[in-house]
């Protein structure tokens, strides 16, 4: 059940699977992704106005060191913090019969420019996974204060690129930090050197992400790594991303990094309802195969309006309209909002 008060104008009538897309900002222009798009005007649609207040699953709001590891910063696989390992079964896909009783989650896909911040309010934790690039503190902290949440739980650098870590160590200066996730990749960059510097100063350490953690579970909801693999070994920072598979009664999101298409194919998440676009829209993240083996609903795509690479890529949003995917970008709408109850 939605328990938001919802603006008056601006809201589209409820779609088939109950998903009610409502806009926040009702002065910023509201378009949606769709079709054949000339560069750099990526977004096409028609307004839409109106009042919608449903019983629904999905509520969608639209309101980026060291060449070598730290051993004294980052914790073995099996530390106390590190999440519980996962069953050694493979993933069907399917929630598992202890996922199926009513819950309460928001997912804000934070407008972070040409970068990534997603905060996660699951009903007693809260998750933030990767921080937007440098100066994208203050936002993930109004969004928090938005939330009425004060602590993250759980803290995920997916990659050490300074478009996901940028604002970490603002975030981990000024914010409670619980468990802190990271692949076992290290990066030369004053951006990363900082983000050590924030961890050691305040006292805390990096728990090496691994395929089969879970980091969080109730009978509600399960928050799971699916990559990267233990002793992953690659050439390219973005194959060490971390993906996340989150679980919520009978629907499923996936939170991809900027991980290519073989790992996340790699990571067997099953099917999908609503699916991070990896790597902002670029080509080496998302193609039709993908889209066809993930079956998602819907996709959201985190980027900025006329970036230099081009994203997302005509090629991307060509597969996902060939499966009749709804598609919403950050760029063009700014911060997401998803509400889910699980069913």
């Amino acid at each position: 059940m939605l328990s938001y008060l919802l603006p008056a104008i601006f809201s589209l009538p409820v779609i088939e699977s109950a998903l009610n897309l409502i806009y926040e900002d009702a002065s910023a222009p509201k378009k949606l992704i769709k079709g054949k798009l000339k560069p750099h005007k990526r977004y096409a649609g028609k307004q839409k106005a109106g009042v919608a207040l449903a019983a629904l699953c999905v509520a969608l709001y639209f309101s980026a060191a060291l060449t070598q590891p730290l051993p004294t910063v980052v914790s073995p696989a099996g530390s106390p913090q590190q999440g519980s390992a996962a069953s050694s079964q493979p993933d069907t896909g399917a929630p598992s019969a202890t996922a199926q009783t009513s819950a309460n989650v928001t997912i804000k896909f934070i407008d972070v420019g040409q970068g990534e911040a997603i905060l996660i309010a699951l009903p007693e934790k809260t998750v933030l996974i990767d921080a937007g690039p440098t100066g994208s503190a203050p936002k993930i902290a109004q969004v928090l204060q938005e939330l009425g949440r004060d602590k993250i739980d759980y803290l995920v650098a997916t990659h050490p690129d300074e478009d996901h870590i940028g604002g970490m160590a603002d975030v981990i200066s000024n914010t409670q930090i619980g468990t802190i996730y990271a692949p076992n990749k290290t990066n030369n960059t004053a951006t990363y050197r900082k983000f050590l510097t924030a961890i050691q100063n305040n006292n805390l350490q990096i728990t090496l992400a691994e395929a089969g953690t879970i980091i969080d579970q109730t009978d509600s909801y399960k928050l799971e790594i699916l990559w990267p693999k233990k002793d992953a070994n690659f050439p390219d920072t973005n194959d060490y991303s971390i993906i996340i598979k989150l679980t919520v009664g009978n629907k499923t999101f996936l939170f991809t990094g900027d991980a290519p298409t073989s790992a996340i194919l790699d990571s067997n998440p099953g099917h999908i309802d609503v699916l991070k676009v990896s790597h902002h829209g670029s080509r080496t993240g998302t193609t039709e195969q993908l889209v066809r083996k993930l079956s998602p609903t819907y996709a959201v795509v985190s980027y900025a309006v006329d970036n230099s690479y081009g994203h997302p890529m005509q090629s991307v949003l060509n597969a996902l309209h060939k499966h009749s995917v709804e598609i919403w970008g950050t760029g063009a709408n700014g911060t997401i909002t998803i509400t889910c109850d699980g069913t």
